[in-house]
């Protein structure tokens, strides 16, 4: 590899520049302001395959269910860690002749390739219905957990499902008295510890003293195969169209949450610590006016 001394403070190198079947060998060392340069680091090395083939993705992210255009397949993907299992949101799908119910369609890698092997389709069935069915989408690491979402349900109320290896659960969310389920996009965004035994669900809609979409998250917890409620977390303000939890996000150990505030573009960090859910880390964006509407987006997971 080569020593890229160009006397800047990094450096990139684009993978369509490496040849396949080959080894290379790679160390770096430091041009500092005032003492030059640093000796080099210890020789590291890594090998790139001789078999990638991106066509195996467009093969499997291409194919939706019927031939309607605008199904919004592939909005919400979820993947196992070890790459065997993929599920694929279609939330606008077509399902017995009503628009927009939505679909998720199950995949494992078998023998190289990845093969649909089963179809869940929304439960909801009227006409006069959006439910969004899958917009809130999440794989357990080991793939033995999915929860899945449909926000829209029953005008937009939402609801949200564990499956897991004994069965499917609901899951039901408690409310404390003044906040309203009404309109509240329960199950937007989900978020599943590595072992499924810890859930994180959006109710970024939910309506509360006399303010309509401030949002919220709820966190339940797995004993065997039941869940409960383990607690709310409101919004830090009682605003407006705040839109708590639009974002989510959860650590493998279950044991910290990450979430936004829409309208306000705030990042909350939350740990469980002693039994309760303690505020760890807040972000804002201050020089945002109130009416400036931004998005922060969170990766997958938090390591």
């Amino acid at each position: 590899f080569p020593s890229h001394d160009r006397g800047v403070n990094k450096t990139s190198i684009r993978t369509n520049v490496l040849a396949e079947s080959t080894t290379y060998y790679v160390r770096i060392r430091y041009k500092g302001v005032s003492e030059g340069w640093s000796a080099w680091s210890p020789t590291v090395s890594f090998s790139t395959r001789s078999d990638f083939s991106p066509q195996l993705l467009a093969q499997v992210i291409t194919k939706s269910r019927d031939s309607a255009t605008l199904t919004a397949f592939g909005y919400m993907i979820t993947m196992t860690a070890d790459g065997k299992k993929l599920a694929i949101g279609e939330p606008l799908a077509t399902i017995g002749g009503f628009n927009v119910l939505g679909a998720i369609h199950l995949y494992e890698e078998i023998d190289g390739s990845f093969i649909k092997t089963e179809e869940i389709v929304s439960p909801t069935s009227s006409p006069n219905d959006i439910p969004l069915f899958s917009e809130g989408l999440a794989y357990s690491r080991d793939g033995k957990y999915l929860a899945y979402g449909s926000y829209g349900h029953n005008n937009w109320d939402g609801k949200v499902w564990v499956r897991g290896p004994t069965g499917t659960s609901e899951i039901i969310p408690t409310r404390p008295p003044g906040v309203s389920g009404t309109n509240s996009g329960f199950g937007a965004r989900l978020a599943i510890s590595a072992d499924g035994s810890t859930l994180a669900v959006s109710a970024s809609g939910e309506s509360y003293n006399g303010h309509t979409n401030v949002g919220a998250v709820y966190i339940f917890t797995r004993s065997g195969s039941t869940w409960s409620q383990m607690t709310r977390i409101p919004a830090s303000v009682a605003q407006t169209n705040l839109r708590t939890g639009y974002q989510l996000v959860i650590s493998d150990d279950g044991l910290t949450i990450a979430f936004t505030q829409n309208k306000t573009a705030s990042l909350f960090v939350y740990q469980l610590i002693t039994g309760a859910w303690t505020l760890d880390y807040s972000y804002s964006h201050n020089d945002l006016s109130p009416d400036v509407n931004e998005e922060i987006f969170l990766s997958n997971t938090i390591s």
